[in-house]
């Protein structure tokens, strides 16, 4: 038996009719149809298809040999004479590069209709010798080139053509070859890098139903290309090209059977000039989001109004302003989707006075909507499953009828000013609401544990509002994956039950009144990512058993922690960041810390750790953020530091999306598809659309040039740093640590570090904070440091430098007097001292002076003459009694003033 033939067909049942991958005919009992797709696993590794082993199926009909590694063909010899009533073939996503070869030998199906060769290698020129029946040919995702295009000419039958992403190696079309398929009812050249202006040869294509051109780089006014005479367009997806589109959509103006418009991402222009017309079209969706304004006074189009079947309306990110249009509810009381988010409408969100049991989702994102939420939005949409109405300027109360509504999935009322509480039945047991984001609202009062009732809820935001009291208790919720209550008032003890929530991803309880110690019950958490209890009053030990193997970013900081931190977090292995920052944990920096593979950004300042050992960080290879400041550190600072990259990163900010694509396919396009018999219809945000559910965005509190920061996105990305400051460090600064080149804060103030600045520091290249002050640092500041252009922020004070300050170029002439403030032997500018020949030469202390035979001149002098007086005087009084002394001394005066004047010269000679 081939290893290709399905074990089934050979065992059980000896009717193969009733075996898996095969249909027959209901009359004759013949096989039909056989689907052997996906296959690989039984052949293993790239194979020939031997089509002699088909040859038993006469009947044959329709086969699918998708997604089996087949790069060629054999048995092909009887092929014309054999399998003749072969009219769909799928060899997609195999391994065919022939392209020739393969369309000849294909040529002998002579009756094909359909074939699917996407995803395969092929690429260059064809000849289809006998392919006179075919209607459908899918080439998506093959390396075609030009050649191919101008080969085709001769599939006069053909009516569906799939291009998609297979023409990325020509930059336009050419005008030969498939310009002379008149008969094409379907064009899809989506997903290319096709330029310049859509072929004017399309206009010869007068029975397209279906023409895809988007994800291209066309250019034009669309009014000036074919469109306008392709009348019998169903469906036109232009989105994502550079197209010029005018407001009124008068270009359409004779298109009676169109039903779809895309037109999002290109420049949507204001109508200079044009009558006012009726469409002949009654379309169904409509989508124009993100598109360029080109011009003022940008508004809706206009033909909108006379628009009353419309299922989904996309106009999203235009900017459109004024009153909300709220005609478009009323008149298209079919709509099911309707989408206005990133705009500037303003005024009352006014519903339609009939109800609506199509809509099932309203996003009016960040506009300008005031005034209440409709109180009756429950009875005129009860439907309704995703209402997003976050970021506008609603008010009052959230209506409680929302607590009604059964089929409710997912709720946005976040960054409003809504006031007073949760409503209590607004999670109903049994309901279907799986998210609610409240965050950021005047929402006051306690939240009741009845919202959590939802057997459904997985993602509950309440952050940024005024709720006190406990965290409510959901316990009950089996299947809840994040909590985010921060920014609240919330008091007493850190809950235990939450380690009975086996499915929690993300916990964010940080700036409350929360206090207690961290429960032993966290160390349940096994599958947590994200944890965020900062700016609370816990207190206690962190236990030794809480280290979650999946955590990945850890803010504990301001908050009173203390103890050593044991085994705490010796298993959390993917930790990005550990921000421990400001509490009083105590010991020694934990040995297992440096084997962390993915540690980016460590924060441990402001706590009593002590100990020598720094060095045990070296093996963060990953590490960008490194703040251990305020603490009780000593020893010196280890030169394997160096060896880390400290390079942007963007694992530590990397906004962490958990998407739900909850937007189920229109029934109205199903039915489009099926009413003009369309083969490959993609209506917009039924395949890709989804909503973010959980958007957890890391940020951190770093100082640097002075100023403690929060660093997020793309900032926090690129930034990275070194802050060992206050601490007790020793011994001379390794020049190695001048090969961090990639660094831009560093501040080692506030210690006890000697020895000299290094040189090595001029690598420093993109460095925009070095702080040395307050150390012992002697010497010259090297002059190489001039060149660090990026400098802003420069401090040497309170050292004992000597010599002249840097040339004041560049970056350094930006520095003033408080960066070289607090060194007695520094001079230059712009410092109060200059630099003259002997205020140049260092000055030593004045137990050194002796030492090294520098006299002060002016002191020696009065010296001298204030000794040599009283010395004379005594001397006098005792000659003036003995004669005999008195000829003696004065002969010896006499040698010594001339000695005495002799010493004299030499030293003010000298």
């Amino acid at each position: 038996m081939d290893p290709f033939v399905p074990e089934s067909w050979v065992e059980g049942n000896s009717d193969c009719c009733e075996w898996e991958r095969v249909e027959c005919n209901n009359n004759t009992g013949r096989v039909i149809k056989l689907s052997l797709n996906t296959m690989t696993g039984l052949r293993g590794g790239n194979w020939y298809l031997n089509f002699s082993y088909l040859f038993a199926f006469d009947d044959l009909e329709s086969l699918d040999l998708s997604s089996n590694s087949i790069v060629g063909f054999e048995g092909v010899e009887r092929l014309s004479s054999r399998l003749g009533k072969l009219t769909i073939l799928d060899l997609s996503s195999n391994k065919l590069n022939e392209t020739n070869t393969t369309f000849q030998i294909l040529s002998g199906f002579s009756s094909l209709k359909s074939l699917n060769l996407a995803s395969n290698l092929l690429r260059g020129s064809i000849q289809f010798t006998d392919m006179r029946n075919l209607e459908t040919l899918y080439m998506d995702m093959n390396p075609l080139n030009e050649s191919f295009l101008q080969s085709m000419g001769t599939l006069s039958s053909l009516k569906y053509l799939s291009l998609s992403e297979a023409l990325k190696d020509i930059a336009a079309l050419p005008s030969e070859g498939w310009c002379d398929l008149k008969n094409l009812e379907e064009l899809d050249l989506s997903r290319n890098e096709l330029e310049g202006t859509i072929p004017s040869c399309l206009r010869n294509m007068t029975f397209l139903k279906l023409l895809d051109l988007s994800n291209n780089h066309f250019t034009g006014h669309i009014a000036s290309s074919p469109l306008p005479h392709l009348t019998s367009l169903v469906y036109l997806s232009l989105s994502q090209n550079r197209l010029q589109i005018p407001n009124s959509f008068h270009s359409f103006a004779n298109h009676s059977n169109l039903k779809v418009i895309l037109g999002d991402e290109n420049e949507l222009i204001p109508e200079t000039s044009f009558q006012t017309w009726l469409p002949k079209f009654q379309l169904i969706t409509f989508s124009i989001s993100n598109c360029r304004v080109g011009g003022l006074n940008i508004t809706i189009p206009s033909f909108l109004i006379h628009q009353n079947d419309l299922r989904t309306l996309d106009l999203s990110y235009i900017n459109f302003g004024g009153n909300f249009p709220s005609w478009l509810l009323k008149n298209n009381t079919k709509m099911e989707r309707l989408f206005l988010r990133n705009n500037s409408f303003t005024g009352p969100f006014h519903l339609p006075s009939l109800p609506n049991l199509d809509i099932y989702l309203i996003d009016i994102y960040n506009n300008n909507f005031q005034g209440h939420i409709p109180a009756n939005i429950s009875s005129v949409f009860p439907n309704l499953r995703y209402i997003i109405m976050a970021s506008n300027e609603f008010e009052g109360d959230i209506p409680p009828s929302l607590g009604h509504m059964t089929s409710l999935a997912f709720l946005d009322l976040s960054h409003n000013q809504l006031s007073g509480g949760i409503p209590q039945g607004m999670a109903m047991e049994n309901s279907s609401l799986w998210a609610v984001k409240l965050s950021y609202n005047n929402l006051n009062g306690q939240i009741l544990p009845t919202i959590f009732n939802s057997t459904q809820l997985q993602y509950f935001y309440v952050d940024g509002n005024n709720f006190v009291g406990n965290v409510p208790d959901i316990s009950s919720n089996k299947i809840l994956s994040f909590i985010d209550v921060s920014d609240n008032y919330f008091s007493g003890d850190l809950p235990k039950w939450i380690g009975n929530l086996s499915n929690l991803i993300g916990i964010d309880f940080s700036n409350n009144l929360l206090e207690g110690s961290i429960p032993v019950e966290f160390c349940k958490l096994d599958g947590i990512e994200f944890l965020y209890l900062s700016e609370n009053n816990l207190s206690g030990s962190i236990p030794s058993c809480f280290s979650p193997r999946s955590a990945r970013h850890v803010h504990l900081y301001k908050n009173r922690l203390a103890g050593p931190m044991t085994n705490a977090f010796n298993n959390s292995l993917a930790l990005i960041t550990l921000d421990l920052s400001y509490n009083e944990i105590t010991g020694t920096i934990p040995s297992w810390l440096g084997n962390f593979p993915a540690l980016s950004i460590l924060l441990m300042k402001a706590n009593r750790f002590g100990g020598n050992n720094i060095h045990l960080l070296c093996g963060l290879n990953r590490l960008t953020l490194l703040d251990l400041s305020q603490n009780y550190l000593s020893g010196s600072i280890p030169s394997c530091l160096s060896q880390l990259p400290f390079e942007e990163s963007l694992e530590k900010s990397r906004t962490t999306v958990f998407t739900r694509g909850f937007l189920s396919q229109s029934m109205s396009l199903v039915a489009l598809r099926e009413s003009f018999n369309l083969k490959k219809l993609y209506p917009p945000h039924d395949s890709e659309y989804s909503y973010s559910v959980l958007d957890v965005q890391n940020f951190v509190d770093f100082t640097a040039k002075r100023v403690s920061r929060t660093y997020l996105g793309n900032i926090l990305n690129l930034m990275n740093g070194i802050d060992l400051s206050e601490n007790r460090l020793t011994g001379e600064i390794p020049r190695e640590i001048g090969n961090i080149t990639k660094i831009h804060a560093l501040n080692l103030s506030h210690n006890s570090i000697a020895g000299s600045i290094p040189a090595t520091f001029s690598n420093l290249e993109e460095i925009e904070s070095l702080d040395l002050s307050y150390n012992k640092l002697n010497g010259n500041i090297p002059l190489e440091l001039t060149e660090l252009n990026n400098l802003a922020v420069f401090s040497v004070a309170h050292n004992n430098l000597s010599g002249a300050t840097p040339e004041r170029k560049g970056q350094f002439g930006t520095f003033d007097e408080s960066s070289y403030e607090g060194n007695p032997y520094l001079c230059g500018t712009p410092l109060n001292k200059s630099c003259s020949e002997t205020e140049s030469r260092p000055s030593l202390p004045n137990d050194e002076s002796e030492a090294s035979g520098f006299i002060d001149m002016e002191f020696f002098y009065v010296s001298f003459a204030v000794s040599y007086t009283s010395v004379l005087l005594a001397i006098i009084a005792v000659l003036w009694i003995n004669p005999r002394w008195r000829q003696a001394w004065f002969y010896f005066i006499e040698s010594c003033i001339i000695i005495s004047y002799i010493f004299c010269r030499k030293i003010v000679k000298n």
